[in-house]
């Protein structure tokens, strides 16, 4: 069983963060040393209102400090730089840390601000495979019709597979 949860956004606006919110109050019922992480932040820790407000209510024992891979500027420079794969080896090597001090990590992938949301979408799921975190993926159904909404579940269920990832579920916000 994995020891982790990736939650990914299949666009911005999706609802990812109140998905974050319910899954992490259902885990705290049930999991005595819980983690967070988010991969990709746009501001300091300290002033990350999302992150305080995870590790004030669910990771106490885990500092804001130490829940997050990098900034955003650090990583649209790697990726700029061409230099992915050290991007990669540094966030994992983060979210190991928070692992090892968890029985149970939530990753909340990238907010779909900034670089591709092509990109963005094989990030996520590439690093989900690095993390050995099976994925839920969260996306809008404001203003969409019922056979577009399904469509685009199923599209996105088949994408992440299709780059190698167990899909635990889909939210449709």
């Amino acid at each position: 069983m994995s020891q982790g949860l990736y939650i990914a956004a299949m666009e911005p606006n999706s609802g990812k963060s109140l998905a974050v919110l319910g899954v992490l109050e259902l885990l705290s019922r049930r999991v005595q040393r819980l983690g967070f992480f988010r991969p990709v932040i746009h501001t300091e820790p300290e002033l990350d209102s999302h992150i305080q407000l995870v590790c004030g209510r669910y990771t106490r024992d885990i500092p804001a400090e130490q829940s997050y891979g990098v900034q955003h500027v650090v990583a649209r420079q790697a990726v700029a730089d061409g230099d992915e794969e050290k991007l990669l080896k540094r966030i994992l090597a983060r979210f190991r840390d928070v692992q090892r001090q968890c029985d149970f990590v939530v990753c909340e992938g990238t907010d779909f601000a900034g670089l591709t949301n092509a990109f963005e979408f094989d990030f996520n799921a590439e690093l989900a495979n690095h993390l050995g975190c099976p994925v839920l993926i969260v996306t809008n159904g404001r203003d969409r019709m019922d056979t577009e909404v399904v469509g685009l579940a199923r599209a996105a269920r088949q994408e992440f597979r299709e780059l190698g990832c167990t899909v635990t579920a889909t939210i449709v916000n």
